[in-house]
């Protein structure tokens, strides 16, 4: 494997996993704490 492949392997892994992550972020709704909430 030479080192533009290995590379270009490295940032599609890391695209992917940033992908992944806003997903999660953006679909996921966030439980707030007590501290949070008010109460």
């Amino acid at each position: 494997m030479n080192r533009r492949r290995k590379n270009l392997l490295i940032l599609a892994f890391v695209v992917i996993l940033v992908g992944v992550s806003l997903y999660h972020i953006l679909t996921i709704s966030t439980r707030l704490g007590l501290d949070l909430r008010g109460g």
